[in-house]
C-alpha cells in the first residue's frame, strides 16, 4: 500500500494526541511558568510624609518613581532602599534591599545594607545577612569586619576571631581587628594573647578607648589592681572611639537630605577630620536657613581648626546672637577670645557659659585661666572651687586649682589638692612635678625644730 493511500487517523485518535499535548503543555506551564513570564514585582513602599522636610519628600518620590519605571532593576530598588535608610525608615529600607538582592543575587551590597538596617532591632538577623555579604565580598574587607563585630556582640567568640583573622588577611594592621582578636582571646582566657592584640589596638583613635577598657579587665583578671585602675582611668579620660571608615555606609549617608541630616553628616565629617567636606555641608545649611545657630557654631569650630581665628570669631558671635543661652556657643566664643587676649570680653562670655551650665568644666577651666592671666588669681581659685562642686571628677580643674594655690603661696592647700589628683592620675608627669614643688614649698615654710 502506498503512502498516499494510507488510512487517516480516526477522529478519536486525533483527540487523544491533542489531549496528550495539552497535558504536557499544562505540566510545562505549571512547573516552569517562571521561565516564560517574569515573577510579579511588589509595589515599592510609601511612608507618611506629613511634617517631613520637603527635600526628603522629593528624594523619596524621585527614588520611588525610578522603581515604578524600572520594577525589575536591582539598582533602582537598592537606591530607594538607600534613601529610606539614610532617613532612618529602616523597615522600608529592608524591604527594598530584599527586592534588590532577589534581582541581583551576586551583589554583596544589598545583604550588607539589610544588615545595617536590622542592626539595632534584630542582631542575629543582621548576622545572617552579613554572612551572605561576606561570602560574596571577595577582597572587600568591610563586610568581614562588620560580620566580626556582630559576632563579637553576639558572644560567638570563636567565629568572631575567625572573621577578624580574615579582616587582617585583607587589611593588614586594621586596629579594630586587633581589638576584636584581643577581646575574643580575653573571653577565652588567653590573657597573654589578648594583651598583645589589645596593646596594638590602644594606639589608634578608632579602637583606643575600647582597648583600654579591655586592658583594665585583663589586669583585673590577673589580680594586678594598680594596672587595672591605671587603664580604667585612661579609658575614662579618653573621648569616644571614632567610627571606623565604612565606604558602603558613607555612600548611603551621603543620600541624606534636609537640614538635620546635613548637620549630622557635617558633625561626623568634622569628627573624622574631613574639614573641607564638613564645611561644604555647613555652608549648604546656612544658605537654606541663615538663622540656624548650630550651623554657625560648627562653622566656627571648622574655621578654628583651620587657624582662621577671625572667621571663627565671627561665626561664634553669630551663633551666640542667634542662641544667647547656649552654653556651648558661649564657651567656644569665650575660649577663642581668651586665646586672642581679649580678656575682659572673654571673662564675660565664660562667666555666662558657666551660669547657664555650671557643670561645663571646660568653660570653668578657661574662665579660671583667663582670670589668672588677668592678675585675678584669688577670683580664679573661687571659680575652680565652685566648679568642682558640680564636677568633682574633673581632673583638669583639680590640677589647675593646685597650681594656682601653689602660685599664691598656699602650698599646704596645694599639696592636699594635688595628692588627690595624683591618686587618680599617677602617670601624669605635670601633677607629680607640681606636687613635688608644693611639698618642697611646704617644707621650706616650716619653722626649724628646737
Amino acid at each position: 500500500m502506498s503512502a498516499s493511500s494510507a488510512p487517516s487517523p480516526k477522529p478519536s485518535a486525533r483527540l487523544r494526541v491533542f489531549a496528550a499535548v495539552g497535558v504536557v503543555g499544562a505540566i510545562l506551564i505549571g512547573s516552569g511558568i517562571w521561565l516564560l513570564w517574569p515573577a510579579a514585582v511588589p509595589e515599592p513602599p510609601r511612608v507618611a510624609t506629613q511634617g517631613l522636610d520637603p527635600e526628603i519628600v522629593e528624594a523619596l518620590d524621585k527614588a520611588r518613581s525610578a522603581v515604578l519605571s524600572s520594577p525589575r532593576s536591582a539598582k533602582a530598588w537598592g537606591e530607594l532602599g538607600e534613601v529610606f535608610l539614610a532617613h532612618v525608615f529602616n523597615p522600608e529600607a529592608i524591604f527594598c534591599f530584599e527586592q534588590a538582592e532577589k534581582l541581583d543575587p551576586s551583589s554583596y551590597r544589598w545583604p550588607y545594607l539589610q544588615a545595617m538596617a536590622r542592626m539595632h532591632t534584630d542582631l542575629d538577623g543582621a548576622r545572617v545577612c552579613l554572612e551572605r555579604s561576606a561570602q560574596r565580598a571577595r577582597s572587600d574587607f568591610v563586610p568581614h569586619l562588620r560580620l566580626a563585630e556582630t559576632l563579637l556582640l553576639l558572644e560567638r567568640f570563636d567565629e568572631a576571631d575567625a572573621a577578624y583573622r580574615k579582616v587582617l588577611e585583607l587589611q593588614p594592621g586594621h586596629p579594630r581587628a586587633y581589638y576584636g582578636r584581643g577581646r575574643a582571646a580575653l573571653q577565652r582566657g588567653a590573657l597573654r594573647e589578648a594583651l598583645g592584640y589589645l596593646s596594638l589596638a590602644a594606639d589608634n583613635p578608632v579602637s583606643r578607648k575600647a582597648a583600654e577598657q579591655a586592658l583594665a579587665e585583663l589586669y583585673r583578671r590577673e589580680g594586678d589592681t594598680d594596672e587595672a585602675q591605671r587603664h580604667a582611668r585612661r579609658a575614662q579620660d579618653l573621648p569616644a572611639d571614632n567610627p571606623w571608615p565604612d565606604p558602603i555606609l558613607a555612600s548611603v549617608q551621603a543620600k541624606a537630605v534636609g537640614i538635620n541630616e546635613r548637620m549630622e553628616q557635617a558633625r561626623a565629617l568634622f569628627a573624622s577630620g574631613d574639614l573641607a567636606a564638613s564645611r561644604t555641608l555647613v555652608d549648604a545649611v546656612i544658605r537654606k536657613d541663615p538663622s540656624h545657630a548650630p550651623a554657625y557654631k560648627l562653622l566656627g569650630s571648622i574655621l578654628f581648626r583651620q587657624n582662621d581665628f577671625a572667621g571663627a570669631e565671627r561665626a561664634f558671635r553669630e551663633a551666640v546672637r542667634l542662641h544667647p543661652e547656649d552654653a556651648s556657643s558661649l564657651a567656644l566664643l569665650g575660649g577663642l577670645l581668651a586665646m586672642r587676649k581679649q580678656h575682659d570680653e572673654a571673662i564675660a562670655m565664660l562667666r555666662r557659659a558657666v551660669e547657664v551650665n555650671p557643670s561645663a568644666h571646660e568653660a570653668c577651666f578657661n574662665l579660671a585661666r583667663t582670670l589668672a592671666e588677668s592678675g585675678r588669681k584669688d577670683e580664679a581659685i573661687t571659680v575652680l572651687r565652685t566648679g568642682l562642686r558640680f564636677r568633682p571628677d574633673a581632673v583638669v580643674l583639680h590640677k589647675e586649682l593646685g597650681r594656682l594655690l601653689l602660685e599664691v603661696g598656699k602650698a599646704g592647700d596645694a599639696v592636699s589638692v594635688l595628692e588627690k589628683v595624683a591618686l587618680h592620675s599617677p602617670e601624669d608627669a605635670e601633677v607629680r612635678q607640681l606636687l613635688q614643688q608644693a611639698r618642697s614649698a611646704t617644707m621650706s615654710t616650716k619653722p626649724p625644730s628646737l
